[in-house]
């Protein structure tokens, strides 16, 4: 929905949905600046003083719990559930998806050489880690398969095609940011713009215009997202679409494609040994004003 053509019946806030390995900590960082702007709550599990509050419930209950506009997520399948509260009508949402065979290949990498340990959350021992690395990533891949399938069916039954659900993909932010930002921004639209009373009472017109936030995001962000050399024992170990062709047996992508092909052909990703990176989330559903 063009910005332009929005209006704004009363405050809502915003939900951001995703998987692992989709870009979330760039995402959270990311909402740390749009809260920012708009002047509203950040809620995410990334926060160590939040983190408490998260995991003693679950993210529909921390959600249900917020009475005034803010900005939540990212909120990971799987990760807190139940992650959707029942009735989703007072919010946007934006849900940001990865074609799978990507997601796993990239989750294998990153808990077998980079994630850093946590007692509370990665906690995988060292002799796990060896184990996962010497197994191979095509073993790896069809080991977790199932797990993810499930929450990305989750993501899929709970949230596509709802009207106020924003569709956007992982190829596209990393390959056209500037296209990705303009159509995340479209489920801001609920979100109250912050206003400055005058010594007499009134208020100024916002100083941030949603346009201005925009151009401030993309300025800062740009950068983020340039291709470079691939170090597996880096958090960021490679962005570019398409990895799981380069790294998987043929064999392994066709079983993966039987298992999530339901699920990519929902996401509007290509299905099938000879196609490209997907292009989920290129048509975008509106949010509601």
């Amino acid at each position: 929905m063009p910005e332009s053509t929005q209006t704004n019946p009363g405050p809502r806030s915003l939900l951001i949905y995703s998987v692992h390995k989709t870009a979330s900590m760039f995402i959270h960082r990311f909402c740390i600046d749009l809260s920012g702007h708009f002047g509203v709550p950040h809620y995410s599990i990334n926060y160590e003083d939040q983190a408490g509050e998260i995991n003693s419930g679950s993210w529909a209950d921390t959600i249900s719990s917020k009475d005034h506009p803010c900005i939540v997520g990212p909120i990971r399948s799987g990760e807190r559930e139940p992650t959707v509260p029942e009735d989703l009508s007072p919010y946007n949402v934006v849900l940001v998806l990865r074609d799978p065979r990507d997601m796993l290949t990239s989750l294998f990498y990153s808990f077998a050489y980079s994630h850093y340990w946590s007692p509370t959350g990665f906690n995988a021992s060292e002799e796990q880690r060896k184990a996962w690395a010497d197994g191979g990533v095509d073993a790896f891949v069809l080991d977790w398969a199932d797990r993810f399938l499930v929450r990305y069916k989750r993501m899929v039954d709970q949230l596509l095609g709802r009207p106020n659900v924003l569709l956007l993909s992982y190829e596209q932010l990393v390959t056209d940011y500037a296209g990705w930002l303009k159509k995340f921004m479209s489920a801001t639209a609920g979100l109250p713009l912050p206003v400055t009373p005058t010594p007499l009472g009134f208020s100024r017109p916002p100083l941030f215009t949603r346009t201005r936030i925009r151009r401030i995001l993309q300025e800062k962000f740009a950068h983020e997202f340039i291709p470079h050399g691939e170090d597996i024992r880096v958090h960021r170990r490679q962005i570019t679409p398409g990895d799981h062709r380069r790294k998987l047996k043929p064999e392994t992508i066709a079983e993966l494609d039987g298992t999530f092909g339901d699920v990519m052909r929902a996401l509007d990703y290509p299905v099938g040994p000879s196609t490209g990176p997907g292009s989920a989330g290129q048509g975008e559903a509106a949010c509601p004003p």
